[in-house]
């Protein structure tokens, strides 16, 4: 359970505990309003808003001709290209990844080399190994991001 989930489930068990030096409050009437009242809500509620401009026809055309300039990429390469752009650093990526400057024999390499000494004999064991080996390539991404950014910082 989240921490904050936890704070709140124990504030609500502390609010709705009786406190021994709390004073009684008469129950408040009910604010509904009557059913004559309700009936003229909802006739208004259903009639039009008299600020609200009608669509035209011309408005509608201009949105879709609008709409068909913001389709995304079409070809391979653009979607590609196009599902990297709010990556940033994979420091903290869900989903394993080699990047474009790095080497994916040498992430192969890796794996091969840690299920030769681990030798998985389960899925479960398998997947503790791939675990191990995107652990392993991401701490060695963060080092040399750090080695970059101390260098720069030296300079």
């Amino acid at each position: 359970m989240k921490a904050s989930r936890k704070r709140n489930v124990a504030r609500k068990a502390r609010n709705a505990r009786p406190r021994a030096n709390a004073r009684k409050i008469p129950p408040q009437p009910s604010a509904r309003p009557a059913p004559a009242d309700r009936q003229a809500a909802q006739s208004a509620e259903t009639q039009p808003v008299a600020n609200q401009a009608p669509t035209s026809d011309g408005f509608v055309s201009q949105n879709r001709a609008n709409a068909l300039h913001s389709t995304g990429p079409r070809t391979a390469e653009g979607k590609v290209a196009s599902s990297q752009n709010a990556f940033k650093h994979g420091l903290s990526i869900q989903r394993h990844a080699v990047l474009r400057d790095e080497d994916p024999d040498l992430y192969a390499q890796l794996l091969a080399e840690l299920r030769q000494i681990y030798q998985p004999l389960s899925r479960r064991e398998s997947l503790a190994v791939e675990d191990l080996a995107q652990c392993r390539w991401a701490l060695a991404r963060f080092d040399k991001a750090e080695a970059v950014c101390l260098e720069k910082l030296t300079d």
